[in-house]
C-alpha cells in the first residue's frame, strides 16, 4: 500500500504524539527500538533477523519518512527476475558468440518492455525491415529501429491491434 507524503506525515505525527510510546514508528523515546530490545530469540535465524533489524533500523523505516517509497520491493524483484532467469539460461550457450547473440536478443526484449512495446510486434517490425537494409546498417537505419522511435511506437505499443 502506498501512502502520499502528506498521509505519511500525518500518521508519523500521530505516532510521535502517542502518549504510550509503544507505536511502530515510535515516539520520541524510540518505541520500536525498545520493543526490539525486548526480543531475545532462541533460534539463530530469528536472532540474526532481530540483529539485522536493530542494525538497519534507520533504513528499514525510511518508507515512513517519505510516502513515495514503497513498503515492499516486489516491483524491483519482479524487474530483475528476467535477468536471473536469463543468466541461468546463458550457461547453456555453446560458444562465446552464441552467448553474445543471446544477450543481444535479451537486451532487445527488455528494452522493448521498458518502452511499453509488445515484444512480438517489435520483433516483427525489426525483421520486416532488415531485408530492406541489405547489409547497409547505417546509424540512421538502426535509429529507426529503436523502441523510442515514433514509427516503432506507432506500430508496436502494447495493446494496439
Amino acid at each position: 500500500m502506498k501512502f502520499s507524503f502528506f498521509t505519511t506525515k500525518v500518521i508519523t505525527k500521530k505516532l510521535n504524539n502517542d502518549k504510550q510510546g509503544e507505536s511502530y514508528h515510535g515516539s520520541q523515546n524510540g518505541g520500536d527500538q525498545v520493543w526490539l530490545d525486548t526480543l531475545h530469540p532462541a533460534h539463530k535465524a530469528q536472532a540474526d533477523a532481530v540483529s539485522y533489524a536493530r542494525n538497519q533500523r534507520k533504513e528499514l523505516v525510511r518508507f515512513l519518512e517519505d510516502g513515495r517509497i514503497p513498503i515492499s520491493n516486489n516491483a524491483a524483484e519482479n524487474a530483475i527476475r528476467p535477468f536471473v532467469i536469463g543468466r541461468k539460461n546463458w550457461l547453456f550457450c555453446k560458444s562465446h558468440a552464441g552467448a553474445v547473440a543471446a544477450a543481444d536478443a535479451y537486451s532487445l526484449v527488455e528494452t522493448a518492455k521498458a518502452n511499453g512495446l509488445d515484444v512480438l510486434k517489435y520483433f516483427h517490425f525489426i525483421f520486416r525491415r532488415f531485408p530492406v537494409a541489405d547489409g547497409n546498417l547505417t546509424d540512421e537505419f538502426l535509429e529507426s529501429l529503436m523502441p523510442w522511435n515514433d514509427a516503432v511506437r506507432a506500430e508496436c505499443v502494447r495493446g494496439s491491434i
